[in-house]
This record gives C-alpha cells, structure tokens and sequence, in this order.
C-alpha cells in the first residue's frame, strides 16, 4: 500500500472515530493499535491531523482541537 494513501485512509477512520467520541484522547502506540496500523502510520496521520487544526497534543496525547 502507498504510504500516502494509507495515512489518508488512517486519517478519515481517525477522524471518524473522533466524532463519535470526542473525548478521545490517545498516544501514538494507542492509535496504532486502536486503528490496526504501524506507528509510522498511526504517527503521520495524527500529526496531519494536528496540522490541519483537527487535533491537538496534550499531556494525554492527541484530542480534538
């Protein structure tokens, strides 16, 4: 698969998940296994959710902005 296109599929299912529970918090590690994918994955999609304004790191790792 082409790491591009699987950051943005991690990213919709990501960002899906966080609408129905906005309260998520999660760190790198947990996204990837929450999600099913490598941590270079669940990372690159996490921080471009972070970028776009989407996401926001905290102490408990990243939450919704």
């Amino acid at each position: 698969m082409n790491h591009s296109r699987g950051t943005d599929e991690a990213c919709s299912r990501i960002r899906a998940d966080f609408e129905e529970m906005p309260d998520l918090a999660v760190n790198i590690q947990q996204a990837a296994r929450f999600w099913a994918v490598d941590e270079d994955t669940a990372a690159a999609a996490l921080t471009q959710l972070e970028r776009l304004g989407y996401l926001r790191r905290s102490r408990r790792g990243f939450r919704r902005a």
